[in-house]
């Protein structure tokens, strides 16, 4: 009788044996059952790992927890304290964000009159925001669209109207919330924070071991530095959540290198991939909100960088869209997008969300240089993407009525 012992791949099932000639058979030598959950939408998979968690806190022995999750950890992040506690009332992001503007940086008084008008209001998200709409402003007053952009917080805030009220609204609540904390972050060489029931159901990406290890650190950590806290409370402080996310995400990443086809080398491409990802998390015009999704043309690629993706997919470490989408709204073509498995996003102070947007395109150079240990800049990705889009427009097919179909451009975001 022979016997496969050993690891497997979280995105692949092995059959072959040790012999090359038997093979295990489902039903009959084994039988298989999927953990993972099998949807894509993050309030259906709450609901699922969240009673995986109440059974095995009810299983907990020698000490009483409770047994609601959500209790615990809380429901989700709270960004505007975090952005409080990264700042201590100091307002040196403002002074950052806004002399990213060349008119602002050549007057100290321009800039430090922007920045009375806007900090009528001590909500940092808010405030950074309004730096970022006049920093990004071609108005030829910049004082005076400093007090529309602070009208617009104040109406917002105060629920009153205003003509930008809406979209203040929009870019406060959603497009700018998370991107801007990242970069506050990255400005007081602080880590981001990783914490909440939310976050941890993102990380796990719906794999029950993944989420089911995370929430074991996060306790361990808590029983370790804060035990009579949590005990008496029921509850995990911030920093405890985080400080045991960024630990076993570690750990994911170095256990990288045990597998025995090319480990190192897929350690070296996500730890290059994740570098370039946090680049765009510190681009001070956030010209690029929660970038975290990349493409590269599998077909181009040399021997071992095709090896070296094909092991890093089977592994789930790099994780490709099952369907082929639009990458822009106003091109045809399709393709597929990819994403690092999200468990590995507090390494790179980088967000756990996949958003439709800028994707980065790599070349076949820049995967071998990865793959062998070299620091991808992103400067020169985005010239292989300018690269990329010129030759678009170069070769531009003319329709029988006129128009034009532009050609694929892969650095053109595709909408989740």
């Amino acid at each position: 009788m022979s016997l496969r012992i050993g690891r497997r791949s979280e995105n692949e099932v092995t059959t072959a044996t040790v012999n090359d000639i038997e093979y295990l058979r489902e039903g009959n030598d084994y039988r298989l059952i999927i953990l993972d959950y099998p949807g894509d939408e993050i309030q259906e998979l709450k609901p699922y790992l969240s009673g995986i968690a109440e059974k095995r806190l009810e299983a907990f022995e020698g000490i009483s927890v409770p047994h609601n999750i959500l209790s615990i950890l809380g429901d989700k992040e709270n960004l505007d304290d975090e952005c409080k506690r990264v700042t201590s009332g100091r307002n040196r992001h403002l002074y950052d964000i806004l002399k990213t503007n060349q008119r602002i940086k050549a007057d100290e008084e321009l800039c430090e009159k922007i920045i009375d008008i806007i900090s009528c209001n001590d909500n940092v998200l808010a405030t950074s925001l309004c730096a970022l709409w006049v920093a990004r402003s071609d108005e030829e007053n910049l004082q005076e669209y400093a007090i529309e952009t602070a009208e617009a917080m104040s109406a917002f805030f105060e629920k009153q109207e205003h003509p930008k009220k809406d979209k203040f609204r929009s870019d406060y609540e959603n497009k700018y919330r998370y991107a801007l904390t990242c970069l506050i972050c990255s400005l007081y060489k602080k880590d981001k924070a990783y914490y909440s029931f939310n976050t941890v159901c993102y990380l796990s990406e719906g794999n029950a071991r993944t989420f089911i290890n995370l929430v074991k650190a996060i306790i361990s950590d808590a029983l370790f530095f804060e035990r009579k806290s949590f005990l008496d409370n029921g509850t995990i402080s911030v920093s405890s959540q985080s400080r045991a996310i960024k630990e076993y995400s570690l750990a994911e990443f170095n256990s990288v290198c045990s597998i025995i086809q090319g480990g190192k080398e897929i350690r070296n491409l996500i730890l290059r991939i994740g570098e370039v990802l946090s680049e765009y998390h510190k681009d001070k015009l956030v010209r690029y909100p929660e970038t975290t999704q990349f493409v590269y043309h599998y077909e181009e690629l040399s021997k071992t960088g095709k090896e070296v993706i094909r092991t890093a997919e089977g592994w789930a470490l790099i994780k490709k869209r099952k369907e082929k989408q639009r990458l822009s709204a106003s091109i045809n073509q399709e393709g597929y997008l990819c994403a690092l498995n999200r468990v590995f996003s507090p390494l790179f102070n980088t967000s756990y969300r996949i958003r439709g947007g800028v994707n980065v395109i790599f070349s076949k150079e820049d995967i071998d240089n990865m793959i062998c240990g070299a620091h991808v800049s992103k400067l020169s990705v985005d010239k292989n993407s300018r690269r990329k889009k010129a030759a678009d427009s170069e070769t531009k097919k003319t329709t029988e009525d006129g128009g034009t179909i532009e050609q694929l451009s892969m650095f053109d975001g595709g909408e989740e």
